[in-house]
């Protein structure tokens, strides 16, 4: 299912570094907001940032190449689990 796919790339990414006990029910409570703001890759990066820094608290510096090359491979995999759903 699309949420569980998302929550389980989310879970992986783990920005918070919470413990592997928790990952799964820690970001489960974005997995809708990001679904319903995942029309392009560009759109799916500003939910994660939004999330990230509004709602965990984590700063995030777009000068940072290594903190952008890190939010756009998780919106890229997000992308592509929301292509495949609504290909069906």
């Amino acid at each position: 299912m699309i949420n569980e796919e998302i929550n389980t790339i989310l879970s992986e990414w783990n920005p918070i570094s919470v413990p592997s006990i928790v990952e799964n029910s820690e970001y489960s409570k974005y997995v809708n907001e990001i679904i319903e703001n995942g029309k392009t890759i560009e759109s799916i990066e500003k939910c994660l940032i939004n999330i990230i820094t509004n709602k965990i608290g984590l700063s995030y510096d777009s000068n940072n190449k290594d903190q952008k090359k890190e939010i756009t491979a998780v919106a890229c995999g997000i992308e592509k689990v929301i292509r495949k759903y609504r290909a069906i």
